[in-house]
C-alpha cells in the first residue's frame, strides 16, 4: 500500500477547552486570552492510539493539525507547545506564526491559512474576478475609503496608531480629497450592513488598515465571533476584505521586526510580514525565495509609521502620480484575491485556484523539506 502524504486531524481546541470539565475555573473576562489546556492535552491524543490510530515516530511530521480557533503560539502560556510543536507534524493556524526563520534545516512547522471571511457566493473563487467591482476600478469615485471602530471600543494597547491617525491634526493633513477624489472615513456607527462597509471599500482606490482594527464588516454579522485576541488579529481581517473587494490596502511600516530583515505592519519590533499573513514570501517555502506573496511590494501601499498621516498622503499620491504603479497593484489583488477565499460545496470546492489550494502548494513546499 502507498504510504499516505499527510493525515489531518481536525482538532477544535477552542471546543474542547469550553466544553471540558475545566470549564467552569475559567474566568469568563479571560477567556479571550486563556484556556486551562496546554500541550499535555494533544500529547495525551497522540499517545492516544485510539485517537490517533496512524501516529507512529516515523510519520509524526506528516500529521497536519488544524486548530479550530487560534490561540497565542508567540508568548505565555502556550510557549511550550510552540515549542513542541515541531516534534509533532504541522499547525495550520489562523496566523501569527512563532517562526522567525524557514529553511530546509529548521523548516517552519507552523503554517498560516486565510480567515473565511465570508460564505457568500459572489466571493466564491469561481466567481470573485467576475464581479463588476474590478472592472470599475479605475472609475471608482472616492480615492480613500474606510471604515473603523469607535474609538471608546477599541483597546488600550492598539489605540495608539488609530488614534493618531484619525486626530483632528491628521485628518486636516489627509484633507477631504485627493487627487481632485473624496477621503470617506467612516466609524462603524454610521453604517449598519456589512454591505454598507464593503461599499465603502468597492468605491474607494486606497483603504487604510490599522493594526489591531477588527473588520468592521465582520463585527456587523451576526454569525461572527471572534474570539482571537486583539493584539494577534493584526488587523489581518479587515485586510483581508479589502483585498476581497478590490481596494488597494495603506498600511504604516516599521522596518524593524521580531525577525530579521523583515518589517512589521504592527508595531516596532512586532511580528514580522511573513509570519503574519497567509503564503507570504518567505517562511513557508523553505528558502525558495520566488514562491509566495511578497506582500510589502506586491499587495500594499505603505507608510513610515512614525511619520504618519504627512507619509500617507505622500505615498497615496506617489501611486496616483504613476498610473503603471496603481495598475500593478491593482492587478496583483485581483491574481491573488482567490487564494483568501475558500470554494465551498460540491458546486464551488475544487473547481478552481482558492485558499485550500494555496494551502497544498505550501504543504508541497513543507513536504521537500523533510
Amino acid at each position: 500500500l502507498r504510504r499516505p502524504t499527510f493525515f489531518v486531524i481536525p482538532y477544535p481546541y477552542w471546543s474542547h477547552c469550553l466544553c471540558s470539565k475545566t470549564r467552569e475555573r475559567i474566568n469568563d473576562a479571560s477567556l479571550d486570552n486563556q484556556c486551562p489546556h496546554s500541550y499535555e492535552t494533544i500529547a495525551d491524543k497522540i499517545e492516544s492510539s485510539s485517537s490517533l490510530p496512524h501516529w507512529t515516530k516515523e510519520n509524526a511530521n506528516r500529521h497536519v493539525w488544524i486548530l479550530g480557533t487560534e490561540w497565542n503560539l508567540l508568548e505565555g502560556q502556550h510557549q511550550e507547545w510552540s515549542d513542541k510543536i515541531r516534534q509533532s507534524g504541522v499547525v495550520l493556524t489562523q496566523g501569527p506564526t512563532p517562526c522567525k526563520a524557514s529553511d530546509k534545516k529548521n523548516p517552519c512547522n507552523v503554517l498560516v491559512h486565510p480567515h473565511l471571511i465570508t460564505t457568500s457566493k459572489k466571493y466564491q473563487p469561481r466567481f470573485l474576478a467576475y464581479q463588476q467591482w474590478w472592472k470599475s476600478f479605475n472609475n471608482r469615485p472616492n480615492t480613500v475609503g474606510g471604515v473603523f471602530e469607535p474609538v471608546d471600543q477599541i483597546d488600550e494597547d492598539r489605540l495608539a496608531v488609530r488614534k493618531q491617525f484619525l486626530s483632528k491634526k491628521s485628518l486636516e493633513t489627509i484633507g477631504t480629497e485627493i487627487w481632485g477624489k473624496p477621503v470617506v472615513l467612516k466609524t462603524l456607527d454610521q453604517v449598519q450592513t456589512r454591505e454598507d462597509v464593503v461599499k465603502v471599500y468597492r468605491d474607494s482606490l486606497f483603504c487604510p488598515v490599522l493594526p489591531g482594527e477588527e473588520s468592521p464588516s465582520s463585527l456587523l454579522s451576526s454569525s461572527s465571533s471572534s474570539l482571537l485576541s486583539k493584539q494577534q488579529q493584526l488587523h489581518y481581517r479587515q485586510l483581508l476584505d479589502v483585498i476581497l473587494n478590490g481596494c488597494i490596502p495603506v498600511v504604516p511600516l516599521w522596518k524593524r521586526s521580531r525577525s530579521v530583515g523583515v518589517p512589521s505592519f504592527v508595531q516596532k519590533y512586532g511580528v514580522g510580514v511573513p509570519s503574519s499573513y497567509p503564503f507570504a514570501r518567505g517562511l513557508p517555502y523553505f528558502g525558495d525565495r520566488e514562491a509566495g506573496i511578497d506582500y510589502t511590494v506586491d499587495m500594499v501601499v505603505s507608510y513610515n509609521a512614525t511619520c504618519g498621516a504627512p507619509c500617507f498622503k505622500s505615498s497615496i499620491q506617489r501611486v496616483l502620480s504613476n498610473t503603471t504603479e496603481l495598475d500593478r497593484l491593482h492587478g496583483n489583488l485581483e491574481k491573488y484575491a482567490k487564494l483568501f477565499t475558500y470554494g465551498l460545496g460540491e458546486e464551488y470546492a475544487y473547481k478552481t485556484m482558492d485558499a485550500f489550494s494555496g494551502l497544498i502548494v505550501t504543504l508541497r513546499h513543507y513536504l521537500r523539506s523533510l
